[in-house]
């Protein structure tokens, strides 16, 4: 997988507000102070107003410019660095076939049509729908969750990384329906499941005069056999890795909507 180098969080304004307004400022105050009595500028005079050009065109550059190619290649590239995670995890960690861990993409449907249209839609629920964006795996179509449903749900609402082992549930006859307000049929379509972790996707919606965060969907982790799971179970320090891979999956997508 490429290697990432992570940009600053910069929109038009605050190129705006650090590249221009310096060089501006800059020469506002440099113009008067070296005009000599016949109206024009002398060679050093010049020289001094050409560093200082060149410095805020170099801020420029380095602040602004870079961090912006970079953010867009990742927008353009994002799929691609996702199938690149799933690859390296299952590698890394030296996963055979029946150990395999699946990543998915979920994001509440209000967000995925601001993404699609650049706008929100007119009325939103307070129990939206999840809309997968991508899969490491192939996902029933009838499969729907809401944001007060399953794991994913339960993360997206505690805001913070979430384990849920399901196959244990299942082995001391507990209610999974129950306990993650999910249908019956949903319980039946995630049966294949034995082992979850969740964790929410928070977006920081940065400017000079406004920050906000919120939590716009869940990256979630799979293990569909007893192998995987007691694999996870007996070495512990993997889950550190899976929740890292999750964090860099969660960084990417925040990052392609800027």
């Amino acid at each position: 997988m490429p290697k990432l180098k992570w940009p600053n969080q910069w929109n038009w304004k605050t190129i705006i507000y650090f590249g221009f307004a310096p060089t501006s400022a800059a020469l506002t105050a440099i113009v008067p102070i070296f005009k000599s009595e016949t109206n024009a500028f002398s060679i050093p005079q010049f020289i001094i107003i050409g560093i200082t050009i060149a410095i805020s065109t170099l801020n420029l550059v380095l602040t602004v410019w870079s961090p912006y190619k970079i953010m867009e290649k990742i927008k353009q590239r994002r799929w691609t660095y996702f199938d690149g995670i799933q690859l390296d995890i299952n590698k890394t960690l030296n996963l055979k076939d029946d150990e395999q861990i699946f990543f998915n993409v979920m994001i509440k449907n209000s967000e995925h049509i601001k993404e699609q249209t650049g706008r929100f839609p007119k009325s939103i629920r307070t129990d939206e729908d999840f809309e997968t964006v991508w899969q490491a795996c192939p996902i029933n179509i009838l499969l729907k969750f809401k944001t007060s449903q399953g794991g994913y749900g339960d993360a997206y609402r505690k805001g913070s990384f979430q384990p849920y082992d399901l196959q244990e549930m299942r082995d001391k006859n507990e209610d999974i329906a129950a306990a993650f307000n999910m249908t019956n049929e949903q319980v039946n379509l995630t049966r294949h499941i034995k082992l979850l972790f969740c964790l929410p996707i928070e977006f920081n919606e940065n400017s000079p005069n406004r920050q906000k965060k919120r939590i716009i969907g869940v990256v979630s982790a799979e293990i569909h056999t007893d192998q995987g799971r007691r694999n996870v179970i007996e070495n512990p320090e993997q889950i550190v890795y899976i929740r890292s891979s999750m964090k860099e999956l969660a960084k990417i997508y925040t990052y392609s909507l800027q």
